[in-house]
């Protein structure tokens, strides 16, 4: 995943940048939202539930409750099928930030 990309254009973002001033976030809650997004880049973002207790070697209501403050700030809700990003960063955007774009 191209975590360094998608992370530099989220940390560019007015809009991320107001809703990651919560106080209520920690370190931990903007390393996963960092994750989140270079899921999304990569259209893994319905492999949530699977991959964040790997990557944070926590069993799940442990995530579930880290996304669970990632929701009270505002920067993701949870959907039938799963969860979604409020602020989504164009994939033209995500595509060039990861090498992927037009050369």
């Amino acid at each position: 995943m191209c975590n360094v990309g998608v992370s530099f254009l989220a940390m560019n973002d007015d809009a991320v940048l107001e809703l990651l001033a919560n106080p209520i976030l920690g370190l931990i809650h903007k390393q996963v939202l960092m994750n989140l997004y270079a899921m999304d880049a990569h259209n893994q973002l319905h492999e949530f539930k699977e991959l964040l207790p790997l990557y944070l070697s926590k069993d799940w209501s442990e995530c579930e409750y880290i996304l669970d403050t990632l929701v009270q700030a505002g920067l993701l809700k949870w959907t039938d099928s799963g969860i979604e990003l409020t602020r989504t960063i164009p994939r033209q955007e995500q595509d060039q930030a990861c090498g992927m774009g037009p050369h």
